[in-house]
C-alpha cells in the first residue's frame, strides 16, 4: 500500500492525500453505491491513525532523556551527508 500526502508543518493538517486505490474486482456492481466512499474514508483515516502513532513515538523521545543522543545521532548523520 501507497499513500501519498503532504503534510503543513506549523498546524500538522493534511493535503493532497492519495490512497491505495481498492482492487476494481473487490467491488461488485451488487455492492452499495456508498461502499467505494466509504472504502476512501477508511483509508484515509488509516493515514491519519499512522500519523497520530508517528507522532506519538516522536513526542515520547522529544521528552525523553534519550533526545540528547538522538540529536547527537541527527548531527552526525547530517555532517557525514553532505
Amino acid at each position: 500500500m501507497i499513500y501519498q500526502f503532504v503534510v503543513k508543518a506549523d498546524d500538522f493538517t493534511l493535503s493532497s492525500v492519495r490512497t491505495p486505490t481498492a482492487p476494481k474486482d473487490s467491488l461488485s456492481e451488487e455492492d452499495d453505491p456508498e461502499s467505494t466512499f466509504l472504502e476512501k474514508l477508511f483509508l484515509i483515516e488509516n493515514c491519519a491513525d499512522f500519523l497520530d502513532t508517528i507522532y506519538t513515538v516522536f513526542i515520547k523521545l522529544r521528552l525523553s532523556r534519550e533526545w540528547e543522543q538522538e540529536v547527537a545521532e541527527i548531527r552526525k548523520w547530517m555532517t557525514e551527508s553532505v
